[in-house]
């Protein structure tokens, strides 16, 4: 039958292995790899289609020859069958395995029956597609970079709190851009990034495949009992397993002659079948055969035999040499000794989620230490590039493969205390059908078979789709303190009923145990080398005691600890009460209410107790650590230290739920229903299993007040030391109990006998925040990883760090105790200090005035109330109108008082006189609730402050000028029988339009004067003047008007800038009145002087609106107006002396000196009624001259006696006897210059322009007088 004729084939592929060694410099082992490759096309295809279901009869008749070469194209010689031997495989102890073709026989029907399934052999391809690399040598370089800068930056800033310390936040957050930069758009869906991304971003978009276009998630679906064993897969799930291979036959076992191979680097195996066939297979014949058969180099010497070297292999080594923790001399390894996967998915975590957190998170060494293959993708790309070549027949028996063709996986081992030890080394039973592999129970030592197993390098992964991205790891191996092929024994859990799934591993049994005493110790501080044997395809490679002692191994380094040392654990005792937490102790008062009488008056606890517990470590932590359990481990242990130990062990799955007396709370707060655990107040065992590296705490005040240590009572009294040790055994540590009492002042500590109890003392309205921190011994700072990264430490820096004050290596913990008092211990007094700024209408109020207990007070609300003078022209006249309004709520901060800015809005630019009233609120609000829920008030204290005159900020407006008219002021006095009165001239009243106040309170008029010193000024609007009247030989007034002319209420200065004056220039202040009926505003200005120096002088004011409280920078003036010329008439005195039968009158003042004098007429008056009790007594009273109606002036009343006289003359009257009849004087004075004219021009006799009057009454003078 031609070959063009089958429809299936079978591939054999036989791959020639040197085994590693030469025996006797006579022997060189080889191992043959047959890999079956079954193709061709048809329905339910099975082993009988190839004729496979006997394949180990059919290896028993075939028989082996070599070609070998001294290079590629050099000539061929023969190793012939009759040099070619079989032999038994050697176990890792020397132990010869070897197998009969019955034997084989049974294995293979066992794996493998005439209807197993076979699926054409299809090679997968890997060729154009995208690779993505998770590089773990730059991130875990920026990694170190990034914690090694940040520990320099605390020990630089003493360790201090970044949130107290703004240099040192300013540097941690600095420190973070450089290498959080970038990092949060790695989060955005579907995004990709550039070639300039960060290693921290590349690595976190390594595990970030869903968002990849090239990834397709494997389906979650896939019904495993639908699943039948296939033949090309279970042979490739067989290739962990050499033994077994032999087993099956698909790997044989050789001698070659050492001499034979000679100076020869190449090798190619040739099977020989039998010739004839007289018995094959059912099947066999049917297919078409093909053997491929590969060449292989090799290099050869006395004692090894193993494949052709690489760059990366090297004599069965990977290059180590060199190799060691980052940054490494070697070009290709470097070792990096914590979790670099961990790290980057918290750092990226912690930048997204919490972006202002400037503390870094934790880094992990539980995972060991990893060996990181720099180039491990461009090593890939080189490989699926020779891969795609191998893929064709022709080119596989062309190509010379090397050690990295065959490789099958890796043996890590460890020199640990000079001893090189092996993570692979195991022992194994085998059981296949009827077939068992193991130790011959005939013999003494452990059962199993002693094998190295190996583990494959972390292999590419990808998607589900054909054509999705692959993702390489650098790292290829780790190793966290147990085997590399023996499962970690874990501990047992209930988990319930377990559904059996249908078995889709090959159907062979196999207990894997570890060797006893093989492993190395993974401990802290220790230092360790590593090196790699590598593992063929059929699982040969160099024994451990093969290869020399410092051959291709790393450099030494030490394994350190990353995790942190947590602090203790705070415990409380009772359920919590009002602000109770686990890290807040509370006690409460009231002003002149001690802690004890609060207590019994409303339910809580005189006192508050928490228990300090050593930190928890996890089984694994603890026994990283020297002498944890050191005592338990070695060849000759007794069965009762085991057990002790044992004990100690079970620990670690402890919590509080263990220790007796312990009662769970429910959490009302949780969402999840959570509860917390109290404990007994006395003295309780550590249930747990305590982190060893601990041995005390620190506590370390970081607030107010200062500690004191003062004797109390009979105790113990000692000062409180920053150093709190442990009591008790590594594992077993004694808990320390913390209480808080109540003290008169301050802040005190009383420490037990025992030095278990520790007594806080606060006085009222004390809070006290302790950092609690765990510390160690300083030679141990060095198991540490982070100080190892910090260059340049000093031994006090070493001290710092033993101390527990390092965030990244300690962290801290707050414990709170606060002595809360129910309302601030004073009420608020003082003033706001108003401080505005030019035209604003808001004013921010300082308060350094302000007196509160900021202690006691957490927050204060302020309350502003006062009144506007609402002037509305269209209203009759104006109103107060009150305001009160809330300004707002300020927290108060600890220390000295520094508020928020506190502003008000008033709406415009007006001055207010505001009152104030603040309720201060209770710092501890909080810690008395089920108080407030009675009364809401009972945190309250109230104070009302001194008066706020808030200024004006913005220049008064020119008030609006009606007109102006003289005033006079009267005044009378009786002296026995004489009588005066002073008629006081000189006075203006001047109307002004509303609205008044517009700069707000106490709105005033001012009249502009000047200095008489100054030269006068160029521009007259901003001064007062007056002067003499010509037609009058009289003196002359002042031109200007000064500050000395005028009386006024107030005299002031203002500036006037630029463009004005520019200069301070002197202002008389007038108030203002409102006029009911007239509906306006006035002033009376008193010029009283002015009219002093002159006749009827003329005075031209220059008036402004004047506002006394304005911010500074602006005028207190308004814009001057000017008010029309106007006279002040003279003052007049009026003398009335009476004598028996008559009266003495005299009218004083000045008057003109030409060019005539005033005349003064003088007249005795009788009222002509016949019933004076009809004339009312105002009639017969004297009648002022502003109080005489003129029509009504001379009604009724008849002169009987008339005279005159010149001004200030005395006039004698005589006064006759009237009867019943009312009787007056009525004095007058008129001017007689200039003379009246007629129309035609002529003098008109006349009394002329009246100057003064007055009326006196005569009738019954004695009794006037005395009245």
């Amino acid at each position: 039958m031609k070959a063009s004729d089958f429809q299936l084939e079978r591939q054999f592929v036989w791959t020639a292995i040197p085994a590693g060694r030469v025996i006797n410099r006579q022997k060189a082992l080889i191992s043959v790899l047959l890999t079956p490759r079954l193709l061709g096309q048809g329905a339910s295809l099975t082993m009988s289609s190839f004729g496979m279901q006997l394949w180990p009869e059919r290896l028993d008749k075939i028989r082996f020859k070599f070609e070998v070469q001294a290079q590629e194209s050099g000539p061929v010689s023969t190793i012939e069958e009759r040099d070619v031997k079989r032999v038994p495989y050697h176990s890792a102890e020397g132990k010869q395995i070897s197998f009969s073709v019955s034997e084989q026989l049974s294995a293979w029907k066992a794996l493998f029956s005439a209807n197993t399934i076979v699926h054409p052999y299809k090679q997968n391809s890997y060729a154009n597609r995208d690779v993505r690399s998770f590089p773990a040598s730059e991130v875990a370089q920026e990694i170190r970079q990034a914690y090694g800068g940040a520990a320099r930056i605390h020990l630089k800033h003493d360790c201090d709190d970044p949130n107290l310390n703004p240099e040192l936040l300013t540097s941690l957050r600095s420190l973070r851009e450089t290498w959080a930069s970038g990092l949060q758009a790695t989060d955005s869906e579907m995004c990709e990034l550039g070639p300039d991304a960060s290693s921290l971003a590349r690595a976190y978009d390594f595990y970030r495949r869903e968002s990849h276009k090239n990834y397709t998630m494997p389906s979650m679906n896939t019904d495993l009992t639908t699943i039948e064993p296939e033949f090309h897969d279970i042979v490739t799930k067989l290739a962990e397993h050499p033994l077994l291979l032999r087993a099956l036959g698909l790997v044989i076992d050789l001698e070659l002659p050492y001499a034979q191979l000679g100076n020869n680097k190449i090798l190619r195996i040739i099977p020989i079948w039998p010739n004839p066939d007289t018995n094959p297979t059912p099947g066999w014949t049917n297919v078409k055969h093909t053997d491929i058969r590969p060449r292989t180099g090799f290099e050869i010497d006395e004692s090894r035999f193993h494949p052709k070297s690489t760059a990366r292999i090297h004599c069965g080594m990977l290059a180590l040499e060199g190799a060691e923790l980052a940054p490494s001399s070697n070009s290709q390894w470097e070792v990096v000794p914590f979790d670099v996967d961990g790290a980057v998915m918290r750092m990226v975590g912690s930048v997204t989620n919490n972006p202002e957190d400037q503390a870094l998170p934790t880094l992990r060494s539980s995972t060991g230490f990893a060996l990181v293959q720099r180039d491990r993708k461009e090593m890939h790309d080189e490989r699926v590039k020779r891969s795609e070549k191998l893929a064709s027949v022709q080119e596989l028996e062309k190509v010379v493969l090397d050690a990295e063709d065959l490789i099958g996986g890796y043996r890590l081992d460890v020199l640990d205390r000079g001893k090189w030890r092996s993570l692979c080394e195991r022992r194994v039973r085998y059981k296949i059908g009827d077939l068992s592999i193991e130790q011959d129970p005939r013999l003494t030592g452990p059962r199993g078979l002693l094998e190295e197993g190996y583990v494959r390098p972390l292999s590419a992964t990808t998607g589900a789709g054909a054509a999705d991205a692959l993702y390489i790891h650098e790292i290829d191996l780790r190793w966290d303190g147990w085997s590399h092929v023996v499962q970690r024994p874990d501990r047992k859990v209930e988990m319930g009923k377990i559904p059996q799934l249908p078995a889709i591993d090959p159907p062979f049994n196999s207990d894997i145990e570890i060797e006893q005493g093989s492993l190395p110790r993974l401990q802290f501080g220790r230092t360790y080398r590593l090196r790699v044997r590598v593992a063929d395809l059929a699982g040969n490679g160099l024994y451990l005691n093969e290869v020399n002692h410092e051959e291709e191994c790393t450099e030494p380094f030490a394994h350190c600890r990353f995790e942190p040392i947590l602090p203790p654990e705070v415990v409380p005792t009772r359920k919590f009460q009002d602000g109770e937490a686990h890290d807040r102790l509370v006690i409460r008062s009231d002003r002149g209410i001690s802690v004890d009488d609060y207590a019994r008056r409303h339910g809580y606890r005189p006192y508050d107790l928490r228990h300090i517990l050593a930190p928890k470590s996890s089984l694994e932590m603890a026994m990283q650590h020297r002498s944890t359990f050191d005592e338990a481990l070695g060849a000759e242990v007794s069965d009762e230290v085991i057990k002790r130990m044992f004990e100690i062990a079970k620990r670690a799955d402890r919590d509080l739920r263990d220790i007796p007396g312990v009662r769970p709370i429910e959490n009302g707060a949780s969402p999840n229903g959570e509860c917390y655990y109290v404990l007994p107040e006395q003295h309780v065992d550590l249930p747990w299993l305590s982190d060893p590296i601990t041995y005390a705490f620190t506590l370390n005040m970081v607030s107010r007040p200062r500690l004191l240590a003062q004797p109390e009572g009979d105790g113990q009294t000692t000062c409180l030391s920053n150093t709190c040790f442990w009591q008790g055994d590594w594992y077993n540590r004694q808990p320390v109990t913390i209480c808080l009492e109540e003290a008169k002042t301050g802040c005190k500590v009383k420490e037990s006998a025992d030095h278990r109890t520790l007594t806080f003392a606060l006085g009222p309205a004390e809070e006290q925040t302790l950092d609690i921190s765990s510390c160690i011994i300083a030679q141990n700072v060095f198991l540490l990883g982070i100080p190892n990264w910090i260059d340049g430490i000093t031994a006090a820096q070493i001290e710092k760090i033993a101390q527990g004050k390092h965030r990244m290596i300690t962290p801290k913990k707050a414990i709170k105790f606060v002595h809360a008092v129910q309302r601030p211990l004073c009420d608020p007094s003082g003033w706001l200090k108003p401080n505005r700024n030019i035209g604003e209408t808001i004013c921010v109020l300082e308060t350094s005035e302000l007196n509160i207990h900021s202690d006691s007070t957490g927050r204060i609300d302020i309350h502003a109330s006062w009144a506007d003078c609402e002037d509305n022209p269209s209203s009759k006249e104006p109103c107060l109108r009150k305001y009160d309004v809330q300004i707002g709520s300020y927290d108060i901060p600890y220390g000295p008082l520094k508020l928020p800015e506190i502003r008000q809005e008033f709406g415009d630019t007006r001055r207010r006189r505001v009152t104030y009233k603040v309720t201060a609120v209770s710092r501890f609000q909080d810690y008395f609730d089920h108080v407030t829920a009675k009364n809401p008030k009972a945190c309250l204290a109230y104070g009302q402050l001194r008066v706020t005159d808030i200024p004006s900020s913005a220049r008064p407006p020119a008030p609006k000028f009606l007109y102006t008219v003289p005033t006079f002021r009267w005044e009378q006095s009786v002296d026995g029988t004489k009588m005066t009165r002073l008629r006081q001239g000189g006075g203006l009243r001047v109307f002004f339009e509303r609205p008044w106040f517009l700069s707000g309170e106490d709105e005033a008029v001012g009249v502009l004067t000047w200095e008489p010193s100054w030269q006068p000024p160029q521009d007259l609007s901003y001064v007062s003047v007056a002067g003499a009247d010509p037609i009058w030989q009289t003196g002359a007034p002042k031109f200007i008007l000064t500050s000395a002319d005028i009386k006024a209420p107030v005299s002031t200065q203002e500036y006037l800038p630029e463009g004005e004056v520019n200069r301070q220039q002197p202002i008389q202040v007038y108030p203002v009145q409102f006029d009911k009926e007239g509906k306006r505003w006035y002033a009376d200005i008193d010029l009283s002087k002015v009219a002093d120096s002159s006749y009827f002088p003329f005075v031209r004011l220059a008036l402004c609106r004047y506002q006394e409280n304005c911010v500074p920078g602006i005028n207190k003036i308004s814009l001057p107006i000017l008010t029309e010329p106007i006279q002040l008439p003279p003052h007049r005195r009026l003398v009335v002396t009476r004598t028996p039968g008559g009266a003495t009158i005299k009218l004083e003042g000045l008057g003109p000196n030409g060019p005539k004098m005033n005349v003064i007429h003088a007249e005795v008056q009788i009222l002509e009624v016949e019933d004076t009790a009809a004339v009312p007594y105002e009639t017969r009273s004297g009648l002022s001259e502003a109080e005489i109606d003129p029509e009504n002036m001379i009604t009724g009343w008849t002169t009987v006696y008339r005279t005159s006289a010149a001004l200030g003359q005395s006039i004698s009257l005589d006064v006759p006897i009237s009867g019943q009849r009312p009787m007056r004087l009525l004095v007058r004075e008129f001017e007689t210059y200039p003379p009246q004219l007629s129309d035609t021009g002529a003098t008109i006799e006349g009394e002329g322009r009246l100057v003064y009057m007055d009326t006196v009454p005569l009738e019954n003078m004695e009794d006037l007088i005395s009245k």
